[in-house]
């Protein structure tokens, strides 16, 4: 009985292997284009930043590991922060323009800033331990996306 049910949550492709039946399941998203503060249950999205207007992104608390968000820049015609919800976290982590490091994080920063001259495609990703969110990002220009 446990084995049949266990079964269920697989499928056979054609190849005779065994999928995992959530394959294919979408991811939240969310475009922001004007003030938004993020919540826990958003945890897992990926959000896509549209800088046509400058605006604040907020984080969540970081007390709760394990929360996490993707940043995407989609347009970049104003600035746009991701800002975090208490004064007392920190974000821990390293900014780089696909060749070297050009802004790591140190105590102090509240924000992380996508530049007017980010481009689409350039993101950070930020993950909570419970005390801080640590953040890695890519993108094209050096110092489009810095630590604030």
């Amino acid at each position: 009985m446990a084995e049949e049910k266990y079964l269920k949550q697989y499928e056979k492709s054609a190849g005779g292997n065994y999928l995992l039946r959530t394959r294919g399941t979408l991811l939240n998203c969310i475009t922001t284009t004007a003030a938004k503060t993020l919540t826990q249950e958003e945890s897992g999205s990926y959000v896509f930043l549209d800088g046509s207007s400058a605006h604040d992104v907020t984080l969540p608390a970081v007390a709760v590991a394990g929360q996490y968000f993707k940043f995407i820049c989609t347009d970049s015609t104003a600035v746009v922060n991701i800002v975090q919800a208490g004064s007392a976290e920190d974000f821990v982590g390293m900014l780089t323009d696909g060749v070297s490091t050009f802004d790591s994080a140190v105590a102090g920063d509240t924000k992380v800033i996508f530049a007017t001259d980010a481009l689409p495609g350039d993101y950070i990703e930020c993950t909570s331990n419970g005390t801080n969110w640590f953040v890695n990002g890519e993108c094209i220009t050096a110092d489009a996306i810095l630590f604030g």
